[in-house]
């Protein structure tokens, strides 16, 4: 079972996949999501409801259960899927 300090760290490494800061989280959701309160929940300082989770996983276009994944299988399995480059 999942420990709310590995969502928290889940939040952030997903954040950061998607190329994103707090700041820019903030302005690409029109302000739905503070900066402030996102940072929050990535550090586990302030509780994330089941619905709050759910809303910031569709903003992000992950399934909920990516919260729950091991970060280090994430990153093996992105790196196993290849780059694929826009030349």
């Amino acid at each position: 079972m999942p420990t709310p300090l590995h969502i928290a760290q889940r939040l952030k490494h997903i954040r950061h996949q998607q190329h994103l800061t707090l700041k820019q989280v903030e302005i690409k959701s029109r302000g739905k999501w503070k900066a402030v309160v996102v940072g929050s929940y990535e550090r586990g300082t302030r509780s994330l409801s089941i619905a709050k989770a759910e809303e910031l996983c569709d903003f992000y276009s992950v399934p909920l259960s990516a919260l729950f994944r091991d970060i280090d299988q994430t990153s093996t399995r992105s790196l196993s899927r290849g780059a694929t480059l826009d030349l």
